[in-house]
C-alpha cells in the first residue's frame, strides 16, 4: 500500500513541477508575434510531448493496475471494498479527464503553430495549460487523501 501511494505522489509531483517549470515562459509580449515566445512554445510543446505527460499517463494506469491488485487482495480476505472499488472508479475517471486535457493542451499547441503565436492564442495555451496543471493537482490531493484514507481503513 505505501509503495502505491509514494509512487503516486512521486509521480503527480513531478508532472506538476515538470509542467509549471516548463510553461512559466510562455506568454507573448505584443499583439503580434514574438520570436522569443515562438521558440519557447515550440521547446515547451516538444519537452511535453515527448515526456512528461505520457509518463504521467502511463503512471496513472500503473496506479490504476496497483490498486485494482490491492482491491482483489483485500476482497479475497473477506474485507468490505466498496469503497475501494468506488475509488478505483473516481480514479479511472479523473485519469481519463487528465488524458483528455492533456491532449486538448497538445492541440492547442499545434494549432498556435499553424495559426500563428498572437497574443490571444498564447493566452488560450496558457488556459489549457492550468486545467492540465490542475487535474494533475486533483489526482494527486485525490490519491492522497481519499485513497490513501480508504487503504488504510480498509486493511
Amino acid at each position: 500500500m505505501s509503495k502505491l501511494i509514494v509512487f503516486a505522489t512521486v509521480s503527480v509531483g513531478v508532472f506538476a513541477f515538470v509542467v509549471v517549470y516548463l510553461a512559466s515562459p510562455i506568454y507573448a509580449t505584443s499583439s503580434g508575434t514574438n520570436t522569443g515566445s515562438i521558440q519557447m512554445t515550440q521547446d515547451l510543446s516538444n519537452k511535453i510531448n515527448s515526456k512528461v505527460a505520457a509518463k504521467s499517463i502511463q503512471n496513472n494506469q500503473k496506479i490504476v493496475k496497483m490498486l485494482q491488485g490491492h482491491i482483489n487482495s483485500l476482497s479475497s480476505q473477506g474485507k468490505d471494498v466498496r469503497k475501494l472499488n468506488d475509488d478505483l472508479f473516481f480514479f479511472k475517471n479523473m485519469a481519463k479527464s487528465f488524458a483528455f486535457e492533456y491532449s486538448s493542451f497538445i492541440n492547442v499547441l499545434k494549432d498556435t503553430k499553424k495559426i500563428g503565436f498572437e497574443k490571444t492564442r498564447m493566452i488560450e495555451t496558457k488556459l489549457v495549460l492550468n486545467q492540465v496543471k490542475q487535474k494533475a493537482q486533483n489526482i494527486f490531493e485525490y490519491l492522497n487523501t481519499v485513497i490513501r484514507e480508504d487503504l488504510e481503513k480498509a486493511v
